[in-house]
């Protein structure tokens, strides 16, 4: 959850251990009504879509939501309250709920992923660009780790100048493509998920990822051995005018 100032929303993006792969939500507040109300921006054309948490007091939300398909059928239609724990009462219930068994479905293509787990130092190379018009040299340190029982890879970089980062990963089995969801401490925020697909014969990852005003990001990962990954990284417009050229 983080705020978008240009369209003064609050974004939101949900992942579980099950099903739930960054779905889409944009909360606008209410001052009368003490709430954030909105909708789903992910669903299919012609769906309907209504989400509000109410705060009557600082300890207290009431939320609802509902989710219509294209003919109006309820696919989701559900209430609930949430009440904050006391301090000292949360270690003790999250100890237990994280006891819970793992998922018997995950996807097979989640394999693939596995080779990327790890803590990993990085150097990029940018080529001049419109983004970098001089282009130049950075480092990073970057930890992967597996989250949600084991259905997504969270990667999160540091950066020698500074900024933090972190990109979710997953395989959709429904759709059969890798997607992957990217933030920063700069307040980049994905406006779509990047998705891609897995090249055995070459041990390469392709993501293509849309980005605001048309831009397009096209980026790979080849494993080249067990210790080493070779990045590229391409942002262009409709017109083909490269904004980023990266090898790391």
């Amino acid at each position: 959850l983080t705020f978008d100032p240009d369209k003064n929303v609050y974004p939101m993006w949900g992942f579980d251990s099950q099903s739930l792969m960054g779905v889409e939500w944009e909360l606008a507040w209410d001052a009368d009504s003490k709430a954030t109300i909105g909708h789903a921006t992910d669903l299919p054309t012609g769906w309907t879509s209504n989400g509000v948490n109410q705060f009557p007091d600082a300890d207290t939300i009431n939320a609802a939501a509902w989710i219509k398909d294209d003919v109006g059928e309820v696919l989701l239609n559900q209430k609930f309250t949430k009440k904050r724990l006391p301090e000292e009462d949360g270690p003790e219930i999250v100890a237990a709920w994280s006891k819970i068994e793992e998922p018997d479905n995950l996807p097979a293509e989640l394999k693939v992923l596995d080779r990327m787990i790890g803590d990993w130092d990085a150097v990029s190379t940018m080529k001049p660009a419109e983004w970098t018009p001089e282009g130049g040299r950075s480092t990073m340190m970057i930890k992967r780790e597996w989250i949600l029982n084991g259905r997504f890879v969270m990667d999160t970089p540091i950066h020698s100048n500074g900024p933090e980062g972190m990109t979710i990963i997953g395989f959709n089995p429904n759709q059969k493509v890798y997607q992957g969801w990217r933030f920063n401490s700069e307040g980049e925020f994905p406006r779509s998920p990047f998705k891609g697909s897995w090249n055995p014969k070459s041990q390469t990852l392709s993501y293509v990822g849309k980005l605001e005003d048309g831009k397009t990001n096209r980026s790979s990962v080849r494993f080249a051995n067990r210790n080493q990954e070779v990045w590229e990284i391409k942002v262009t417009d409709a017109d083909g005018k490269v904004y980023l050229d990266m090898d790391t």
